[in-house]
């Protein structure tokens, strides 16, 4: 399988600044925050005056060590600080737990101290504004499965499931992979929907158990 262009960089922040892109300029002028660390790829970036800031990253591992420095070093370039800030978007998942974790709960205490609203963007969201033509979409999971969902009114809706690539594979429509996007394309689109949307509640994590996963029926005994 051919690993993706902007995949083949690991470690240390390979971004840089987007200039010129009608998409970014339609969003204004004023700055919005946008970042995602639900997959092993922490993104993080602010638009601004018709320009994408953007730095990336490996984040398995360490996502609460290094969103922050990430966020300051975005605005540092920028020129801007936190209270410049408008609007802020955030990835909830699926994906990692850890990652969803470290992405929610900073977004909604940005928001907080700031005074600015908040808006959770799914994976499966982005995947719709970037690839309108696909039916289906997937995100990477453990154990080389795949959470899938489909994106399309034309396709039954159901609620993302843990799927098997075997499984994705008998879906009766194109399908395309969360990690096939570019960081640009993706936090892109998760700005675009972040500010477009009009009903703004708390962020929430997207979390997505195993379909056989029951809940525990009683509390265990604990014994003194």
């Amino acid at each position: 399988m051919e690993i993706p262009r902007h995949q083949r960089t690991a470690g240390a922040m390979v971004g840089a600044p987007v200039n010129n892109d009608t998409k970014i300029s339609r969003l204004g002028e004023t700055p919005v925050l946008g970042f995602d660390t639900s997959g092993t790829q922490g993104i993080v970036g602010v638009a601004i005056g018709g320009r994408l800031i953007l730095r990336y990253e490996d984040m398995a591992r360490q996502q609460a060590e290094r969103l922050m420095p990430l966020i300051e070093a975005v605005l540092l370039e920028a020129g801007i600080c936190y209270r410049d800030l408008v609007r802020i978007g955030v990835g909830v998942g699926p994906g990692s737990f850890a990652g969803i974790r470290v992405g929610v709960s900073a977004a909604r205490g940005l928001a907080l101290s700031l005074g600015i609203p908040a808006v959770g963007i799914s994976g499966f969201d982005v995947l719709s504004h970037v690839r309108p033509d696909a039916d289906f979409g997937t995100v990477a999971a453990p154990r080389s499965q795949l959470y899938l969902a489909a994106l399309r009114d034309c396709v039954e809706r159901q609620s993302p499931t843990l799927a098997t690539p075997q499984k994705v594979a008998q879906c009766p429509g194109p399908v395309t992979r969360l990690e096939d996007l570019s960081p640009e394309e993706h936090l892109q689109a998760l700005l675009h929907l972040a500010v477009e949307r009009d009903e703004i509640s708390p962020p929430k994590p997207l979390y997505i158990k195993p379909a056989d996963a029951t809940p525990q029926k009683s509390a265990p005994r604990i014994v003194p």
